[in-house]
């Protein structure tokens, strides 16, 4: 489980339209991290970064399999099934 701080983190790190974008010394700066922690962040190979790195590779074939799924001749059925689910996972309103 991650603390806050790495979840701060890997948010700034991974989304695409955060100022620190793919810097990891900068998200961490940005975290909360120290200058020298975030200095090294990337070269330790922490455990938590690793997987969420892993993760994120995950969710991001998840997301082009979806789109070329979605994109084809499918069910309409189908389609409503996985953007319920979908969203029922990843944003909160829809949470059940």
């Amino acid at each position: 489980m991650q603390t806050p701080q790495q979840s701060k983190f890997l948010v700034y790190y991974l989304n695409p339209q955060s100022e620190t974008y793919s810097s990891a010394r900068a998200s961490a700066v940005r975290a909360g991290y120290t200058q020298s922690y975030a200095d090294s962040i990337t070269t330790e190979k922490l455990k938590w970064l690793v997987k969420a790195g892993k993760d994120n590779s995950l969710v991001q074939q998840a997301v082009k399999n979806l789109s070329e799924l979605l994109g084809k001749d499918t069910d309409v059925q189908i389609q409503a099934d996985v953007s319920k689910f979908v969203l029922s996972r990843l944003h909160p309103r829809f949470k059940r």
